[in-house]
């Protein structure tokens, strides 16, 4: 009689695949003798040194022989099956080449060179080749189809890119034609400093006041002005009231819209 040991592994031994079976299933079927065949081995392992123990080497050599055919038939079989995981499967963790592990994951977007996940921190598209071989056979990776999908990527983006491009820098030309309208002109900036100088000769102090209050509120006019809201005649008045002291100009316009307001009111 056999010994029991022995028994195990020959009943581990997968019988001969058939073409019809589903890879799947096939896959699931090779798992099965893979753990049987282990369970086995176990046995052997722990049995005491014996001439029984002895003769049970062919056997085990038999089941090694197995075990790595095995092994390469589940890697074409996973190969063939494809990824294990699809667009909206949740993953507890995905853990990269690096060390670096991103937890409780949500699949958004998946082809053969990239996943993309959410996690807590956010949205990232990770590489497949970026992540440790047992995620990269988890996820069917294939070098070549990567690159494909790496190029087909890529060409996809590059009019996102140049329309993103575009728009950076109509925004540029945009905020930099604001930045010149909203400038204070070297004319009107030597007026404000000559009229500080003559209203407070000798006090420094003072004439660095006056220059930053006068600035201040001649932009405050470039801004009623662009702005519209302010009626012409409305600011031509404080002009001719008040000259070039544009805090005066600026308090006057104020004072008028206000009174205008509550009128209409």
């Amino acid at each position: 009689m056999k010994p029991v040991a022995f028994a195990l592994i020959l009943s581990a031994l997968p019988a001969t695949a058939q073409e019809s079976v589903d890879p799947k299933t096939e896959l699931q079927a090779i798992v099965v003798h893979l753990q049987k065949i282990e369970a086995a081995m176990k046995i052997i392992e722990a049995m005491p040194d014996s001439a029984d123990k002895t003769a049970l080497n062919d056997g085990l050599q038999s089941a090694l022989q197995v075990v790595a055919a095995c092994n390469a038939s589940a890697e074409k079989m996973r190969a063939a099956a494809g990824p294990e995981f699809t667009v909206g499967d949740q993953i507890d963790g995905l853990t990269l080449l690096r060390g670096r592990k991103f937890d409780k994951v949500t699949i958004t977007a998946l082809d053969a060179a990239a996943v993309t996940v959410s996690h807590p921190g956010g949205i990232i598209r990770i590489l497949i080749s970026d992540l440790s071989p047992e995620w990269q056979a988890r996820f069917a990776y294939d070098p070549a189809a990567a690159a494909v999908a790496v190029a087909s990527y890529e060409a996809r983006q590059a009019p996102v890119r140049a329309a993103a491009a575009q728009r950076a820098a109509a925004n540029q030309e945009r905020v930099m034609s604001q930045t010149v309208d909203m400038a204070i002109t070297p004319e009107v900036t030597a007026k404000i400093q000559a009229a500080a100088r003559e209203k407070w000769a000798g006090d420094f102090s003072m004439q660095k006041y006056e220059i930053e209050k006068q600035s201040e509120a001649y932009l405050s006019l470039i801004r009623m002005k662009k702005v519209g809201d302010v009626p012409a005649d409305v600011i031509q008045a404080a002009f001719d009231k008040w000259g070039d002291d544009f805090n005066m100009v600026v308090y006057e316009i104020e004072k008028q819209m206000t009174s205008r307001r509550s009128l209409v009111k």
